[in-house]
C-alpha cells in the first residue's frame, strides 16, 4: 500500500515521455520490513484465492497465515525458504521453492510473472515482476525497476581504479578516511557481506577497524585490487552510506524517498559540507528533501495492495487528493495523532 501510493504520487508529476526509475535497495536480509520475496495482499482475499491448495507445502503456508493472523492484518505468501530468511537479497539466487509455487499462483497474478528457473538472479526476476505489475495498474507509463546496489557496485569497480576519485581517496588514504569517519562515525557501515555462522547464512555490516574492513565474522585487507575483486565477486555489497553519497553528493542525483531517507540525506549533506571534501557546489545544491510517501486505503480504512487490484478488486485513486491526505494513514506510525 505504501509503495503503491508513492508510485502513484511520483507518476502524477512525471512527463509522459519520460521513464520512471525505481531503485530497489537489495543490501538487506530477506526478513526485512518490506518482506522481500513475498506476495503481499490484503484480507479481502483468502489464501485459496491467491494460491491453489494443491500447491506443494500449502499446509505450511496455511499454518504460517494462521500464526500471522493473530498479530497482523497483513497477508503474504513467502517464496523464500526458512533457511534464507537472514540471507542477503543482493546477488541471491531464485530458490526452488519459488519456482515450485509459481504454477499454482492465481492466473490474474501469474500472467505477469516473468519466466524463471532455480538459480536465476532473484533481484532481476523480482524487478521485472514488480515493473509488470505497475505497468498493468498504471497503463501507459514507462517503468524501470533496477537493483540500486548492483548499479553502485559497477560504479565502484570503475572509479576505484582512479586514484583521484573521492571514493578512492576516502577508502585508501588513511588521513582522509579518519577525518571523514570521525565526522560521520567510526562505526559507519560501508558494505555488507554474507557469512556462514552456526550453520546459518546471514548478512553482516562491514566497517573500518584497525585499517581493515571487518564485520563480526569477516575481515578484508584494504587495497584497491582486493576491494575491486571483492566487489566483482559479489562478496562486498555497497552499504547505504556509500550508495547515497555516490548518488546524491558525487553525482547530484535527486533521490525521492520516504521519511527516514529525507532525514539521513539531510544529515549526510550537513556533514559533507562541513568536511569540504566533496565538490561543494554539488553537495550544497542537491535536493535532500524529495519526500514521497503515503498509503493507499479505501474509504473503510482497509489498505489496498497492488495484488488486490490484479486479483480484481475495483478501486481507483481519488481525484484531487492532496499529498497530506495520502500521508495521513502513515502518521500514527510516526507517533502523530490524527
Amino acid at each position: 500500500p505504501t509503495f503503491l501510493a508513492l508510485h502513484h504520487l511520483s507518476l502524477l508529476g512525471l512527463p509522459v515521455a519520460e521513464t520512471y526509475f525505481v531503485g530497489a535497495f537489495s543490501g538487506v536480509p530477506f526478513a526485512n520490513a518490506a518482506w522481500s520475496g513475498c506476495l503481499n495482499f490484503s484480507n479481502r482475499f483468502d489464501l485459496e484465492t491467491v494460491i491453489d491448495p494443491k500447491a506443494p507445502g500449502f499446509a505450511e503456508l496455511k499454518r504460517a497465515e494462521s500464526d500471522r493472523y493473530r498479530d497482523s492484518t497483513e497477508r503474504r505468501i513467502s517464496f523464500i525458504p526458512g533457511s534464507m530468511r537472514d540471507s542477503r537479497v543482493y546477488q541471491s539466487k531464485v530458490p526452488e521453492k519459488l519456482t515450485s509455487l509459481l504454477p499454482y499462483i492465481a492466473e490474474p497474478i501469474r500472467k505477469y510473472v516473468p519466466v524463471v528457473k532455480p538459480g536465476d538472479e532473484f533481484t532481476a526476476w523480482a524487478s521485472q515482476f514488480s515493473a509488470a505489475q505497475l505497468r498493468k495498474i498504471m497503463p501507459g507509463k514507462s517503468v524501470l525497476y533496477f537493483d540500486l546496489n548492483e548499479v553502485i557496485r559497477t560504479y565502484l569497480i570503475l572509479v576505484l581504479k582512479n586514484s583521484q576519485h573521492p571514493l578512492f581517496r576516502f577508502l585508501f588514504e588513511p588521513t582522509i578516511r579518519k577525518t571523514v569517519l570521525d565526522e560521520f562515525s567510526p562505526e559507519t557501515p560501508l558494505f555488507t557481506v554474507e557469512v556462514h555462522h552456526k550453520n546459518k547464512i546471514r548478512q553482516e555490516t562491514v566497517v573500518f577497524k584497525d585499517d581493515m574492513l571487518q564485520s563480526q565474522n569477516f575481515q578484508l585487507e584494504v587495497s584497491p585490487e582486493i576491494i575491486i575483486k571483492a566487489l566483482e565477486s559479489g562478496t562486498l555489497c555497497p552499504g547505504l552510506f556509500i550508495t547515497f553519497t555516490t548518488l546524491c553528493f558525487i553525482n547530484a542525483l535527486i533521490c525521492f524517498g520516504s521519511f527516514e531517507q529525507v532525514e539521513y540525506l539531510a544529515e549526510f549533506r550537513r556533514k559533507w559540507l562541513k568536511l569540504g571534501f566533496l565538490e561543494q557546489e554539488i553537495v550544497r545544491a542537491v535536493n535532500t528533501s524529495a519526500l514521497t510517501s503515503g498509503r493507499c486505503i479505501e474509504e473503510s480504512g482497509v489498505a489496498v495492495n497492488p495484488l488486490d487490484l490484479l486479483l480484481g478488486f475495483r478501486w481507483s485513486f481519488m481525484e484531487n487528493q492532496t499529498v497530506g491526505e495520502l500521508m495521513r494513514p502513515l502518521l500514527p506510525r510516526l507517533g502523530i495523532e490524527v
